[in-house]
């Protein structure tokens, strides 16, 4: 899948409404909280990623302890994204926004 250019002016809807609001920001984007928490879980997907590779290339089947050590880390890396999805809901219906 492509990634989507947000600055393309596709996507603005009109002149006066543009595509890029960092401007509008009081603070860099790097300090934002879902900034790091969406570094946050791209990088324990890289190191997921990085993990199968080196299974795949040992060739060799996983002891138990190495399986259940996976397993952890995908429950871990799982609840991560449950609780930050569940941040995102909060911010569109609860009452107070």
């Amino acid at each position: 899948m492509a990634p989507v250019n947000t600055q393309d002016m596709t996507y603005q809807v009109s002149s006066k409404y543009k595509p890029d609001k960092t401007e509008t920001w009081a603070y860099a984007c790097e300090e934002d909280g879902w900034m790091h928490a969406h570094n946050a879980l791209r990088g324990e997907l890289r190191t997921f990623k990085e993990a199968c590779q080196a299974v795949h290339d040992r060739k060799k089947s996983l002891t138990k302890w190495q399986v259940q050590a996976i397993q952890k880390a995908f429950v871990g890396h799982y609840q991560h994204v449950e609780g930050h999805h569940s941040n995102g809901k909060c911010l569109s219906s609860c009452p107070d926004r």
